[in-house]
């Protein structure tokens, strides 16, 4: 989820060309909405930190109330350090920065995925 366009279509034509299945929201109210119907069909959530009606922080802590176990990255601008606090202790899966490339995204995302299939 990302209320950027661009970059929701850049994230979804990567993940897909590594042969994921993507479900695109613009903010976090309408993926909540989406991942309550459908919460078992994610392996993993993308959620930018700011967007509008309900931010990544907020949106983070409801998808935990549906799904406790759902793997969430979190994109953004601002440095993984800069976000470290905000999260510490909340079981975020991964961080990765914006801008990213293709590679970045997708190695970073199977890495999460096969250390929490080996979990």
């Amino acid at each position: 989820m990302d209320d950027e366009e661009t970059v929701r279509t850049v994230a979804a034509r990567h993940l897909e060309s590594a042969g994921f299945d993507v479900v695109l929201a613009s903010d976090g109210r309408q993926a909540l909405e989406i991942f309550r119907k459908r919460a078992e069909e994610f392996a993993a959530v993308l959620l930018d930190l700011t967007m509008p009606h309900m931010g990544g922080e907020e949106a983070f802590r409801e998808l935990r109330k549906v799904r406790p176990t759902v793997p969430v990255v979190l994109m953004s601008g601002f440095s993984e350090e800069d976000l470290t606090g905000r999260f510490t202790g909340r079981e975020l899966a991964g961080f990765v920065a914006k801008p990213f490339d293709r590679d970045t995204l997708v190695v970073r995302l199977v890495s999460i995925l096969k250390d929490r299939a080996g979990a």
